[in-house]
């Protein structure tokens, strides 16, 4: 049988401990009726300028499929989180938008990942933490 190189592992562990990790979000965040895909929606729209922005990009800059972000949008527009402003044109076109109750889900959701994450890495150092991310921007053609 042939050992599988590093990199390869790396990206099987890698794989593995993020669906751990997502159900450990979940659970948290939900408190707060959303979950991790949920929130990194609301938290992409925060930091987006007005709080708004086109469907593709908001996929995109969430690390979902636009079919996915489709599927995700109904429900978070129905507990009046975002509301949509709808393209004639393109779909992909129209805008989506915070709204002020999003905002503050957003902030209660934060708080509530903040701990999570806490409790994921009680022991790391903030230097251990910054190589992560690097390795993981690498990862994301982040540079």
């Amino acid at each position: 049988m042939n050992e599988l190189s590093a990199k390869l592992q790396f990206f099987i562990d890698l794989s593995i401990i993020e669906s751990k990790i997502r159900r450990r979000f979940d659970a948290r965040l939900g408190i707060n009726g959303v979950g991790l895909d949920d929130y990194i929606i609301l938290h992409v729209l925060n930091k987006a300028k007005n709080h708004q922005m086109e469907r593709a990009e908001l996929a995109i800059q969430a690390g979902i499929s636009t079919t996915d972000l489709t599927r995700k949008l109904p429900k978070l527009e129905k507990i009046g989180l975002i509301e949509p402003e709808d393209s004639p044109v393109d779909i992909k076109k129209s805008k989506i938008r915070l709204t002020n109750s999003g905002k503050k889900v957003h902030g209660y959701a934060t708080e509530s990942a903040e701990e999570k994450a806490l409790d994921l890495f009680p022991y790391k150092k903030n230097t251990e933490i910054e190589l992560l991310i690097e390795a993981l921007n690498s990862i994301n053609g982040v540079k």
